[in-house]
């Protein structure tokens, strides 16, 4: 065999392998979270996510958010209303530290978790999250008879549904002027 074909293989046996390595997808470790929960042991399915959300080194670690999030939902499932804000708490806190910024967030990074593993992102974050967040917080406080608090929870879910709103609206006007620039009519209309 040539020197560059024995090459191209060595590479391509170590795209591959990479590949195959590296840590648990979110789905494989939720898989045991979402049995539970599909069985309606709700329970169960909080103390999984629990687990996994105490397993991060920092609640600004790539799936801190994200099992945070998750804990929070799961423990207002359980009926564990305190519990559960002190999730959406934490999880909050996550969001601010990633909230319009994206710390190191690189091509290359982009280009290598194409390549290896998706969660080498950092979270970035969408606005049904932080909406959602909010909105059972709320319903959290509703729960425990906390009218005030639900109230401002309430109110921060709407800020930040204005907030993409208004996010949305800018994407879409930037879109159309592009579209007028090139003379086409944009796709969605």
């Amino acid at each position: 065999m040539n020197k560059t074909l024995i090459l191209r293989l060595g590479f391509l046996l170590t795209i591959t392998s990479l590949m195959g390595t590296g840590c648990k997808s979110y789905n494989q470790k939720a898989a045991i979270m979402v049995c539970h929960w599909n069985a309606g042991d709700f329970a169960s399915a909080s103390i999984a996510a629990t687990k996994y959300a105490s397993q991060q080194k920092t609640e600004t670690d790539r799936d801190a958010v994200i099992w945070r999030l998750e804990q929070g939902s799961t423990l207002r499932a359980a009926g564990l209303y305190k519990e559960s804000i002190e999730a959406f708490d934490t999880a909050e806190e996550g969001i601010n530290v990633f909230d319009g910024k994206t710390p190191g967030k690189t091509a290359a990074k982009e280009t290598l978790s194409l390549l290896t593993n998706p969660t080498m992102l950092s979270y970035d974050g969408y606005a049904y999250d932080k909406i959602m967040l909010n909105t059972y917080k709320a319903a959290d406080y509703l729960q425990l008879g906390n009218f005030t608090n639900a109230r401002a929870e309430f109110n921060r879910a709407l800020e930040k549904q204005t907030d993409a709103l208004a996010v949305n609206d800018a994407r879409i006007e930037k879109a159309q002027k592009v579209a007028e620039k090139k003379k086409q009519k944009p796709r969605w209309l």
